[in-house]
């Protein structure tokens, strides 16, 4: 009977954890399709789960007078409980037409909260929209535990006349703080489990 109960709790639970992970509801922002992010605080605040939370968009800076530009900032929510281990930016650059634009630079900072980051930030990174993608930023920031983080686009050069527009996708990758086996692990330990508890059954019914 206290090997049946033990079979039955290892299995409720693993059927818990399971359910928990096919239930994660990963971030996939568009701006194409859900309008532009925007470069005001606060700024749009996407709520992180587990797996990997992408969000894309377009950027552009022309020096030419009269040409807007267009900067993005947005925030990360963090939930108790997960925890951020990795962000990717993934770029894919166009200098504007009739001119040598040779020098295409973003700055982005990683800060607490959903404002404007003040110095010192979490992670400061000038990045070559003309040079090798992707890239890894704010490394030394991980993990970021529960909280709001902003991630806003500072400073931008580029040659004079001149201009460019990139297309982004940052990827941010967010785990549980305990350990959590894979759906497919649990999914097999809770077939065994299963099945060690039907063998039992049968053998205490003969």
């Amino acid at each position: 009977m206290r090997s049946r109960r033990i079979l039955e709790t290892a299995a409720l639970v693993a059927f818990v954890l399971f359910a928990r992970l096919s239930a994660a509801t990963t971030i996939a922002y568009d701006e194409a399709i859900s309008g532009d992010l925007g470069d005001t605080f606060p700024a749009t605040a996407f709520t992180l789960d587990i797996g990997s939370n992408t969000i894309m968009g377009t950027t552009h800076f022309f020096a030419n007078p009269g040409v807007n530009s267009d900067f993005d900032q947005f925030a990360l929510v963090v939930p108790v409980g997960l925890h951020v281990t990795d962000i990717t930016f993934a770029f894919q650059t166009q200098t504007l037409p009739g001119t040598n634009t040779t020098v295409a630079k973003a700055e982005y900072r990683l800060d607490n909260g959903n404002a404007t980051p003040a110095s010192p930030f979490l992670g400061d990174l000038n990045i070559d929209l003309l040079g090798a993608s992707p890239l890894h930023p704010f490394a030394g920031a991980f993990p970021l535990g529960a909280g709001t983080f902003t991630l806003a686009e500072a400073l931008v050069t580029t040659t004079s006349p001149g201009g460019w527009t990139a297309d982004y996708t940052w990827t941010v990758g967010v785990a549980a703080n305990d350990a959590v086996p894979e759906p497919a692990t649990l999914c097999l330990f809770g077939t065994g489990l299963a099945g060690a508890w039907i063998r039992r059954r049968r053998q205490s019914q003969r």
